[in-house]
């Protein structure tokens, strides 16, 4: 008849990347494409301990600089004598000076492979006051903040098609000296915003991503790494994996979930990989890398 109600069924909004779908990243999808933000994750206590490698080493034979006592970046003053005329020992320090950080230029729950130490959350408020990404005028650099402290740029050549596959990441740890909490790690982010939070950009993913593949190794065999995207979770978006020395491919499954409204503005993926690790199994350093991260469908 002419005289029925109208419908009352709920009407769905469509996502911003649902509605953009020319936004969309394709898969398999390389996250070094957009992700050019390396946010160093770090608490009031581990601060200068990790430390991402300006020139990483990622040929089959790779040299890793010796670690030094690690005095997270900061030097003693001086030994004085009172006010005499004696000489101040400059070296009081403990032997903390310049050579200190030679190795610049270089997830998980309790009953996980690191000795049941517990994680921190990835986005804990501890994590240092950031500030807005360094730039390097206009060319595809990877920004690395360190979450407050001086940015580094890392260029490719000032060209805009982003770093040449696969792309490569090294980093360093060495908790000998931190106490308390001293866990550390990165995200790949686009902008220089630990979110979600409402400045927190993300990027488009074609839907049905399942895993995160990647390839790792490090200086130190059988250390285990916590990898893993979109948020903290472990056995969720976090996953402990024990890597070896040798270049080996490894997956960690993405959340069965709308993974594009995840950033702060509801359009696409915040964090596309993250690497944390706790200081159980690192005692006198080590290096970790990792290539050629790719979002994939299985």
């Amino acid at each position: 008849g002419t005289t029925g109600a109208a419908g009352t069924g709920d009407v769905i909004t469509p996502t911003y990347c649902e509605a953009h779908a020319d936004a969309n990243r394709s898969l398999p999808y390389d996250i070094s494409k957009d992700f050019k933000v390396v946010h160093v994750l770090t608490n009031n206590n581990s601060a200068g301990y990790w430390k991402v490698v300006a020139t990483p080493d990622c040929s089959d034979s790779p040299t890793y600089p010796p670690f030094t006592t690690a005095d997270a970046g900061t030097d003693a003053a001086p030994t004085t004598d009172g006010g005499t005329d004696a000489v101040v020992d400059a070296s009081a320090d403990g032997g903390a000076d310049a050579n200190d950080d030679a190795q610049t230029l270089s997830l998980d729950d309790p009953d996980a492979a690191d000795g049941g130490v517990a994680d921190a959350p990835v986005d804990a408020p501890v994590d240092s006051p950031v500030d807005a990404p360094t730039t390097d005028g206009g060319t595809d650099a990877v920004v690395v903040t360190d979450g407050g402290t001086d940015a580094v740029v890392v260029a490719d050549g000032g060209t805009d098609a982003g770093p040449a596959a696969p792309a490569c990441y090294e980093f360093s740890y060495n908790p000998d000296g931190c106490t308390g909490a001293c866990w550390a790690g990165v995200v790949f982010q686009v902008t220089d915003v630990q979110g979600p939070s409402p400045d927190t950009k993300g990027v488009c993913i074609t839907p049905g991503a399942t895993a995160v593949e990647f390839w790792a190794r490090a200086s130190k065999n059988n250390v285990p790494v916590k990898f893993g995207s979109i948020g903290e979770g472990p056995g969720r978006t976090e996953f402990t994996l024990n890597i070896t020395t040798t270049w080996a491919k490894y997956t960690v499954s993405v959340p069965d979930s709308d993974y594009n409204v995840t950033s702060g503005d509801m359009m696409g993926v915040w964090n596309a990989f993250s690497v944390v690790v706790e200081p159980t199994s690192y005692a006198g350093g080590a290096y970790i890398e990792v290539k050629d991260i790719n979002w994939i469908k299985n």
